[in-house]
């Protein structure tokens, strides 16, 4: 669905910076969207767990991919202004438990994308009622490991807003 709203959204991404804020897909995933990208692309990725960067690497490698992965935070990014044409959040941002760190990602985030870049985010929704009560069940009886926020669609394109994100295109999974 990313490689999808990439291709919709941007056309051609020969020659793009990509910037991927997480790597469990890659790590541990089937699909592994940084796998489906071409080779005409520079690709970084991050995530803050060493194993999981490790792991995303000895996939990446077995894939012939020359891509950059770090271990680093998102609310801290190791990178210059204007770095990335394309940034690719799949469900990372969700996961702080203080809600001022989905702020904090948001605007390191906008600081690193260049200016007429390109933001695709997503985000639990709290309007998906079963999927919401799914989760939150998962981590009450201590299956889910991690901490999981969810928002509304009219929370989140104001929360980008402060970021300085303008909000081209926003769906709804529900």
């Amino acid at each position: 669905e990313f490689i999808a709203l990439m291709n919709r959204w941007m056309g051609d991404i020969s020659g793009k910076s990509i910037l991927k804020t997480d790597l469990h897909e890659e790590a541990f995933g089937e699909d592994q969207i940084l796998f489906s990208l071409s080779t005409q692309v520079r690709v970084w990725a991050l995530d803050r767990a060493q194993p999981t960067v490790e792991a995303a690497e000895r996939r990446r490698a077995c894939q012939g991919m020359g891509q950059h992965y770090l271990v680093a935070d998102v609310r801290q990014l190791p990178f210059a202004n204007d770095s990335f044409d394309v940034i690719l959040s799949t469900s990372t941002l969700d996961h702080f438990e203080a809600a001022e760190d989905l702020r904090r990602s948001l605007c390191e985030l906008r600081r690193a994308m260049k200016p007429q870049g390109t933001l695709i985010l997503a985000m639990n929704n709290r309007q998906n009622i079963p999927f919401v009560f799914f989760l939150r069940l998962g981590r009450t009886l201590g299956l889910l490991p991690y901490f999981v926020r969810f928002y509304t669609l009219s929370e989140l394109q104001r929360i980008c807003a402060q970021a300085g994100f303008w909000v081209e295109q926003a769906q709804s999974a529900v």
